[in-house]
């Protein structure tokens, strides 16, 4: 399903259907033979969409994220550091770039 409110009826120019981004080589056929394209502004029509799948029981398995909390945390600390003593020894230089 993709929502837009700024289709081109409208003066908007970022209403590119799955149809015209298959002829771009950007979706499958597929997605374009199972897509739905509805001209409506998104804070109006999600509630149906999520009452319409919460009344057929939709349900998928929790990947319970703050499980592996600890490991991100420990990861993001490590590229920090790693980044913060590269900053400090290259005096000033962007460190994401190499330049000044």
């Amino acid at each position: 399903v993709q929502i837009c409110d700024s289709n081109v009826q409208n003066g908007g120019l970022s209403s590119c259907t799955a149809s015209e981004a298959h002829t771009w080589g950007k979706t499958s056929e597929e997605c374009v033979k199972n897509s739905q394209y509805v001209f409506a502004d998104v804070t109006s029509t999600f509630p149906f969409i999520v009452h319409a799948l919460l009344q057929e029981g939709v349900e998928r398995e929790s990947r319970r994220l703050l499980d592996y909390r600890d490991e991100a945390i420990s990861l993001l600390d490590k590229v920090l550091k790693k980044k913060t003593i590269a900053a400090y020894y290259n005096k000033g230089k962007d460190f994401r770039n190499g330049k000044k």
